[in-house]
């Protein structure tokens, strides 16, 4: 088969994850595994090999390619951080346009295309690695990791280096990056990611949260970009967004184009039909509004899809915090539930959020705002609420609480039995989750022949306090349900 030039920036982005993978399976070294799992929880001992599955699932349809085109990969490391070096300005004009400000910016040839969630994810990964000397020797690879961490913080790349040597040791030591001053400020501003798995009628999926502020943008601007037709304005592996005549019920219906290769004309893409709802706030001024999302039950003529998306559905909440829509101050609460069909849930976990794909609200925000205001409004869907079709109930349920496929259900009062109930089991799921998932961790590391004692005995002590905490977080979420849609 023939190859294309290149790989793209996103399957670049994943050859830095799968470069920790790689270290993992290509030596079964128990230290590097020890240190690849401080970094990736849940991607060693069974899960290990992923990147492998990933590259498996995303080139699976190639074959069918027109003209008999193979997908690229970066599966070099060296590779994949040239290709994202040329997603950006060279240092020297990132400091001239820091200098200049942003008409500069605005003007300079050779814009950055990776999101800023994507960039985040990126300075995440090379930080992960610069911890893996042995593998990556510094003589090696430190002026490579500098000159591609210039993308995430200009100016900056040989002291972000070193920070993320210095103070990132693990997951939870991300915040000291972000603290360092570094990053850019958009960069900076990208939470963590947090996907965990959860059974979704029979299959093994991942879950997406995100609570996001910001101060930047109004509650009116976030509306008119929120619409999913305007996606794959802001997010770069969305390749189009088909609209579709809305079905009888009422709900809008978009063809979802996705790939990691868009701008590849010859390369398939992943489509996956899409309903979704678009609601006001309940009360005058309207300082809340959402977007619930899910499968299309019911495909119009020409949607159907590959059928490769097996669970797609999640909510996007936007919450005014300052009690005025056209002031600046908003809330973004999200929430996505993925599972691909033929993909285990740590591969799609890592896609989705070294990509960003579940992300949508959180760059939508952080780009796709300024980037209506650049462009102008031609082009763009506005935001209009959806209405019932003739003889339908009123609207569907609110964002975490989806109506039945189809079937938009009047708005009702919440059971505050059955909301207790449902708190308490979705946090006992949190916890089950959270120390399953470590303590399987834990269990390879022994099974690897290297104690992790002082891991053991913080996981115990995390345990305990969980249990002595959550009785009063729990009272905490049951007091104030309503910090964004859903649960």
């Amino acid at each position: 088969m023939a190859t294309t030039d290149s790989a793209t920036a996103a399957q670049s982005l994943l050859a830095l994850y799968g470069a920790l993978d790689q270290a993992v399976t290509s030596t079964g070294d128990p230290e590097i595994e020890a240190i690849v799992e401080r970094y990736l929880p849940g991607s060693t001992g069974a899960n290990a090999g992923w990147y492998e599955e990933l590259l498996g699932f995303l080139n699976r349809s190639n074959d069918h390619a027109p003209g008999g085109v193979e997908a690229p990969a970066a599966r070099d490391l060296g590779e994949a951080l040239t290709v994202l070096r040329s997603q950006g300005p060279t240092p020297a004009q990132s400091r001239r346009m820091m200098d200049a400000g942003q008409d500069a910016a605005a003007d300079a040839p050779q814009p950055v295309t990776l999101t800023a969630v994507q960039l985040s994810r990126m300075a995440y990964a090379i930080g992960a690695l610069s911890h893996l000397p042995g593998y990556y020797p510094p003589n090696l690879w430190d002026a490579a990791f500098a000159q591609t961490l210039e993308l995430a913080g200009p100016g900056n790349g040989e002291q972000l280096l070193n920070v993320l040597r210095h103070d990132f040791g693990g997951r939870n030591d991300w915040q000291q990056v972000v603290l360092s001053g570094f990053l850019t400020a958009d960069v900076a501003a990208v939470p963590q990611c947090h996907a965990k798995p959860k059974w979704v009628r029979g299959r093994l999926c991942v879950v997406l949260t995100t609570d996001f502020p910001s101060t930047e943008v109004s509650l009116n601007e976030l509306k008119d970009v929120i619409d999913p037709l305007n996606w794959a304005r802001c997010l770069p592996f969305f390749c189009a967004m088909d609209p579709m005549p809305t079905r009888p019920d009422g709900w809008s219906r978009v063809l979802e184009h996705f790939s990691t290769l868009c701008g590849i004309v010859a390369m398939p893409q992943m489509l996956t039909p899409l309903k979704y709802w678009k609601g006001p706030g309940a009360t005058a001024p309207q300082t809340s509004a959402w977007v619930d999302y899910v499968l299309d039950d019911d495909p119009a003529p020409g949607e159907h899809g590959d059928g490769a998306m097996v669970v797609d559905e999640g909510f996007i909440r936007m919450t005014s915090t300052v009690g005025d829509p056209a002031l600046h101050g908003v809330q973004v609460r999200t929430r996505k539930v993925v599972g691909f069909r033929n993909l285990g849930w740590f591969p799609t976990a890592l896609l989705a959020c070294a990509l960003g794909y579940g992300y949508e609200g959180v760059q939508i925000l952080l780009g796709g705002v300024a980037k209506r205001a650049q462009e102008g409004p031609a082009g763009w869907t506005a935001w209009k609420p959806s209405t019932p079709a003739a003889g339908q109930p009123n609207t569907p349920a609110p964002p975490g609480k989806p109506a039945p496929p189809g079937k938009p259900a009047p708005p009702a009062q919440p059971d505050p039995t059955q909301q207790a109930v449902t708190l308490a089991i979705e946090m006992l799921n949190e916890c089950i989750d959270e120390m399953s998932q470590r303590s399987a961790a834990l269990a390879a590391k022994w099974a690897g022949g290297v104690p992790p004692v002082e891991e053991s005995i913080t996981l115990a002590a995390d345990l305990a306090a969980r249990l002595a905490t959550d009785p009063w977080r729990y009272w905490q979420r049951m007091r104030a349900p309503a910090k964004g849609g859903g649960a």
